[in-house]
C-alpha cells in the first residue's frame, strides 16, 4: 500500500497534504502563470507524470533533482513532481551566470535535471562531466534531445495519472536545498525537510489565519528565493491559487492584485517601498488583500503604514527569519501607533515551539545583561538539519548549549527592548540584504580578487535608500586604474555573480584604510568622499 491510499490533512509530508487538497478541490484553480491556469486536478496529474518518469529512471527517495526554468507552469509542476517522487528539488535561476548554476548543480550532487525547452541549448555546458547526473527531463520538448550519455526524456515519455509512484517520505525527508551566497566564494546549500516546511506553514497560519479554498496568493519571488516556499505551500496545502506574476514586473504588481482579486500578499519590504514611491499605493487601492506578510529585510514603519492604508487596515505582519529557519520564524502584527515613522518594525514573537534568544557572538554564552546587544540564535523544529555537505560551516554556525539544545547562529544582532520587544540591530559579519537577497560581500570580494590578482578588495553596500536599505554595492581596489582592469572585473562579475551582487562602481585607491588591528577599515570607507 502506498501512502496515497490513505489521505490525511495532518500528514507529516507535503505530498500527502497537497494530494488531499487535489482530491477534494480538483476543480479549483491551483496556479495562474503567464496567462495559463491549471486546476488542482491538472496540476496533480501532470506532477504525477513527472514523478513517475523520475522514479522509473532510477530517482530514489532523497535524490536531488535540479530545476532549470523561468517561471512557467512547467516549473511549478516540476516542483511538485519532484516532491511526489520522494526526491529533493534544487532550483537554479536562468538569470544567474552559467558558472554559478553549474556550481549549484555540482555541489548538490543532483541525479536528475528538469529543464525548459527554451534552455536546452544551455544544458551541455551545465551537465558535461557531472558524474552524479543520470537523467534529464524536458517536459515541453516533443522528443527530448540526447545529451551525451544522459537519458533524456521529452513529452512523449510523460504519462499523466493521478497516482504518483511515491512510497517512503516522512517529516525528515528533504523537500528542497536552497543555495545562498557563501563567504568562501561558493554558494552554500541549505537543506529544508518536509517537517520544517509543515511546521512553518502551521505556524504562519496560526499567526495570520488560514487561506480559504479558492483564495489567491500572489507570487513575486523566483523559486531560488525562499519566499517562494511560503507562496507555494501556504497556498497548495489549503486549496488556494498561486498568481505568479512575470519576472521583473514588481512595479506592476498592483495591477495583478486588481485583475485577479489577490487576497494574500508576501514580499520583501523594498517592493512596498518602491510601489509607494511610484505613487500607486492609494488609501483603499488594494482592497481585495486581506492579509499581508513582509520578510527578508527590515520593514520601516512609514512603509508599513502606507501599505496598511492601501489594504484598508487589513492585518500587516512583519516576519523575521533566515533561510536556515525555513522562511520565517517569528512575526509581529504591525500597528501604526506602536512605532515612529522612521523606526524599524520589531521582530515579534517566535513561532510555535521554536526558540529565539540572544547570545554572545564570540563565546556562545547566553546574555545576562538585558540591555546588551547580542547575536540572535534560533532553535526548534523549523531549523535546517545543517548545511549541505559542509561540516566546517556547520561547526561555525551551530552550537549546543549546556542543556543539550542545538542552536543556529544567524549572524544578526538584536536588542531586547521594553516597549518594542526584540529589535534587529545589524549584522555580526560582513553580510547584507540587497533587494531582499542575502549577500555575502566577501563572495563578491573573492570574485574580484581572483580576476585582478589583488591582495585585498573591499565591497560595501551602496547606495542606500531613504530608509537605509542597501540598493546595491560598490568595490574598492588598491590598484592603479585601467580600462583593462575594469573590463576584467566586469567580465568576472557578469560570469560568476547574479545581477544584484554585481558592483555598480569600482573605486581605485593607492591603498585600503586599515584599523588598529591591521584589518580593512570598512567604517572609514563608508565615509569616503568618493561615495558622496
Amino acid at each position: 500500500m502506498t501512502q496515497f491510499e490513505t489521505l490525511n490533512e495532518a500528514a507529516d509530508n507535503l505530498c500527502l497534504r497537497i494530494h488531499s487538497v487535489a482530491q477534494r478541490h480538483g476543480k479549483l484553480d491551483a496556479l495562474w502563470v503567464k496567462g495559463k491556469t491549471l486546476s488542482y486536478a491538472e496540476l496533480h496529474s501532470r506532477a504525477c507524470a513527472i514523478a513517475n518518469a523520475l522514479r522509473s529512471h532510477g530517482i530514489k527517495e532523497g535524490d536531488r533533482v535540479a530545476l532549470f526554468s523561468h517561471r512557467t507552469e512547467m516549473l511549478y509542476i516540476s516542483v511538485l513532481g519532484v516532491l511526489y517522487a520522494g526526491a529533493t528539488y534544487v532550483a537554479m535561476n536562468p538569470r544567474y551566470p552559467a558558472a554559478r548554476n553549474r556550481m549549484i548543480l555540482e555541489l548538490s550532487g543532483a541525479r536528475g535535471l528538469i529543464i525548459a525547452e527554451a534552455l536546452l541549448s544551455d544544458a551541455p555546458d551545465l551537465t558535461d562531466g557531472l558524474n552524479d547526473l543520470r537523467v534529464v527531463i524536458a517536459p515541453e520538448s516533443e522528443t527530448g534531445r540526447g545529451l551525451g550519455s544522459l537519458t533524456t526524456i521529452g513529452k512523449e515519455g510523460l504519462t499523466e495519472t493521478d497516482r504518483p509512484a511515491l512510497h517512503d517520505v516522512d517529516s525528515d525527508s528533504l523537500a528542497y536545498i536552497m543555495f545562498t551566497s557563501g563567504s568562501t566564494g561558493k554558494p552554500k546549500g541549505v537543506p529544508i525537510s518536509h517537517g520544517n516546511v509543515i511546521d512553518y506553514v502551521t505556524n504562519v497560519v496560526a499567526l495570520g489565519g488560514p487561506v480559504e479554498p479558492g483564495e489567491k496568493v500572489i507570487q513575486l519571488a523566483d523559486v531560488t528565493f525562499d519566499i517562494s516556499v511560503h507562496d507555494m505551500f501556504y497556498a497548495w496545502t489549503q486549496g488556494a491559487s498561486i498568481i505568479s506574476i512575470p519576472e521583473n514586473s514588481g512595479l506592476m504588481a498592483t495591477r495583478f492584485v486588481e485583475e485577479h482579486g489577490i487576497t494574500h500578499w508576501f514580499s520583501v519590504p523594498s517592493t512596498a517601498r518602491l510601489l509607494g514611491e511610484a505613487g500607486v499605493l492609494k488609501p483603499g487601492s488594494l482592497s481585495t488583500i486581506r492579509c499581508s506578510f513582509f520578510c527578508g529585510e527590515p520593514l520601516i514603519a512609514s512603509v508599513a503604514t502606507r501599505w496598511r492604508e492601501a489594504v484598508g487596515d487589513e492585518p500587516v505582519y512583519n516576519l523575521y527569519g533566515p533561510t536556515e529557519g525555513t522562511v520565517a520564524i517569528s512575526g509581529r502584527r504591525f500597528r501604526t501607533e506602536d512605532f515612529d515613522p522612521h523606526e524599524v518594525v520589531s521582530l515579534g514573537t517566535v513561532f510555535g515551539d521554536n526558540r529565539m534568544e540572544l547570545f554572545d557572538p564570540e563565546t556562545n554564552a547566553a546574555l545576562t545583561d538585558p540591555s546588551a546587544i547580542g547575536e540572535i540564535c534560533l532553535s526548534g523544529a523549523q531549523i535546517t538539519p545543517g548545511y549541505w555537505r559542509n561540516d566546517g560551516l556547520n561547526a561555525q554556525r551551530f552550537f549546543t548549549d549546556d542543556c543539550g539544545r542545538r542552536w543556529y547562529k544567524t549572524g544578526d544582532l538584536g536588542l531586547l527592548t521594553d516597549d518594542k520587544g526584540l529589535v534587529f540591530s545589524g549584522r555580526v559579519d560582513h553580510q547584507v540584504k540587497i533587494r531582499g537577497y542575502r549577500v555575502e560581500l566577501s563572495e563578491i570580494e573573492g570574485v574580484i580578487r581572483e580576476s585582478t590578482g589583488a591582495g585585498s578588495v573591499a565591497v560595501l553596500p551602496w547606495p542606500l535608500s531613504s530608509d537605509g536599505a542597501p540598493l546595491g554595492c560598490v568595490a574598492f581596489l588598491p590598484m592603479a586604474e585601467s580600462d583593462v582592469l575594469r573590463a576584467s572585473i566586469r567580465k568576472a562579475c557578469d560570469e560568476k555573480l547574479p545581477d544584484y551582487m554585481r558592483p555598480s562602481e569600482v573605486y581605485f585607491l593607492d591603498e585600503l584604510p586599515r584599523n588598529a588591528n591591521g584589518k580593512t577599515d570598512y567604517k572609514a570607507l563608508e565615509k569616503s568622499p568618493l561615495l558622496f
